[in-house]
């Protein structure tokens, strides 16, 4: 808890900070502390390697900034599919502000409260549903909203596809996207450190017990959806200033959704390092297996998760917080 202490005359004259609540920041700035060291290196190489490494380090980002929300979701027990969805709204509407006059900053801020109304639109449908049956909802939405904005092109403006009117350097490029790896980072190391972290548990796994305490596993649901979504779009939005051209087909492509899906599996819910390192994995194996054999990168991909899922029956996440709590208990017994 927080306390303000006033002077005499309604100053303030200090904060006091309760040890709950310094105890709570700590926790959350070690939390996040490992996922924002990897985004810093990622940021360097980026900036000192040649241009291919840098769009290869400005991609691993980009899925860094969609997969830790869809990961902070999926903890609720939902494998969404929509991730190409709220990214491509992001881009399209950031795109729309701007040729229609407003600043990149009024374009950002409208593509997330857009994002915002959708997210709610299609939650208040779709969250009373549950597992493969919301998977398969959201795939549907996905591809409703690209068919939608393409019959929009098409009828209204006589063209399908709009040119960025803003582009940015690459280095720019890098930091924002840095800046906004970092942001996801302390969002859910501040679901895990606070009382959140038992929220999602009980919704997940014991509805009934979550009303009897007065939480309401729907209300609470949809307003994560809205907040992993809002920061999907604003990752869209972000993505759009470095990008000279984008059409429904690639702003809403079903790719996007699958890789995202693919490493939140692979990276796991137990940290933010997770769905970070399988992100690094599975962003350089597509690019790599993209130029040697491009119609085998799926298949290979594919094989990694099926080693990780069928074999090792675990994630990311888990293996570390199995490692570290190994050597966390060696050394202190030491």
């Amino acid at each position: 808890m927080i306390r303000f202490t006033l002077g005499r005359s309604g100053g303030v004259l200090g904060i006091r900070i309760s040890r709950e609540a310094f105890n709570t920041i700590l926790q959350i700035f070690r939390l996040s502390l490992p996922g924002i060291l990897v985004v810093l290196v990622l940021l360097i190489l980026g900036l000192l390697l040649p241009a291919g490494f840098m769009a290869t380090m400005r991609n691993i980002l980009v899925y860094i900034c969609l997969s830790i929300p869809w990961v902070l979701f999926f903890s609720l027990g939902y494998p969404s599919f929509a991730t190409g969805a709220f990214y491509g709204v992001g881009a399209y509407i950031f795109v729309y502000s701007l040729l229609y006059g407003l600043g990149p900053l009024a374009g950002v801020v409208v593509s997330v409260l857009v994002a915002v109304a959708v997210a709610a639109a299609i939650g208040y449908v779709t969250l009373r549903l549950a597992g493969l049956f919301f998977f398969f909802a959201t795939l549907a939405i996905l591809e409703a909203l690209r068919q939608v904005l393409l019959y929009v092109e098409i009828n209204f403006t006589g063209h399908v596809g709009k040119i960025v009117p803003i582009i940015i350097s690459d280095q720019l490029s890098l930091l924002l996207l840095s800046a906004l790896s970092i942001v996801n980072v302390f969002v859910y190391s501040y679901m895990r450190a606070t009382r959140h972290r038992i929220y999602i548990s009980v919704v997940r796994s014991d509805k009934i017990l979550a009303v009897s305490h007065g939480l309401s596993p729907y209300r609470y649901s949809l307003g994560i959806f809205i907040l992993t979504s809002a920061l999907q779009a604003l990752c869209g939005s972000v993505s759009a200033l470095y990008l000279l051209y984008i059409d429904p087909n690639n702003a809403l492509n079903p790719l996007i959704s699958l890789l995202t899906l693919i490493i939140g599996l692979v990276g796991g819910s137990g940290n933010a390092l997770g769905p970070i390192l399988s992100s690094i994995i599975v962003v350089s194996l597509y690019e790599y297996t993209s130029r040697i054999a491009s119609y085998l990168n799926l298949v290979i991909i594919g094989v990694v998760v099926m080693v990780f899922i069928l074999y090792l029956r675990t994630s990311i996440s888990d293996l570390l917080d199995k490692y570290l709590s190994k050597i966390l208990g060696g050394s202190s017994r030491s």
